[in-house]
């Protein structure tokens, strides 16, 4: 079970990371009328291609740059989660 009050001291959207990311459906807690998980947790995963083409590599640097990036966010938002629930009690 989740503290909701530690969520209440979050930004909505590193909430909304946490919620995704330990499997709680935010469309069952959504206060904001947002349903669903984050583009960054919920992209499907694709089939890598051994042969990548030299004018794909730009496109597929900044597709990996982005996934990089969504990653750091979730991590962002899961060490928050983390450091707040350290300073309570756990029941």
């Amino acid at each position: 079970r989740l503290d909701a009050g530690l969520f209440a001291e979050m930004s909505p959207d590193h909430a909304k990371l946490v919620r995704a990311a330990l499997g709680v459906d935010p469309a069952a807690e959504a206060d904001d009328g947002e349903a669903g998980v984050p583009h960054e947790l919920g992209a499907a995963e694709e089939e890598p291609d051994d042969a990548v083409e030299p004018d794909d590599l730009e496109p597929e640097i900044v597709r990996l740059q982005d996934e990089i990036e969504a990653a750091r966010r979730v991590q962002a938002a899961l060490r928050q989660y983390l450091e707040l629930l350290s300073g309570r009690p756990v029941t």
